[in-house]
């Protein structure tokens, strides 16, 4: 999951302009305090909530990539 996920995001990043790449980056540090807080405690991870978390943010990253080869890149959709 992890391999997909920076697949996608560099697939998509590659697509955006300067100004939304700098959202995307800010969207992903943003994605991973809030996926860390979520499913880590102490120093105890929990490995399914990591999973399924990063398995949604693929999805999310993948709409992203097909919005900006149909409609375009928009610089709202990437600040989530």
């Amino acid at each position: 999951a992890d391999a997909d996920l920076n697949k996608n995001y560099q697939a998509l990043r590659a697509k955006l302009s300067n100004s939304q790449k700098n959202i995307l980056k800010r969207s992903q540090l943003g994605w991973i305090r809030e996926r860390d807080q979520n499913c880590v405690s102490g120093t105890t991870v929990d490995v399914q909530c990591r999973l399924e978390s990063t398995q949604d943010r693929n999805h999310w990253l993948i709409e992203r990539l097909r919005e900006c080869k149909t409609v375009g890149c928009k610089t709202a959709a990437l600040d989530d």
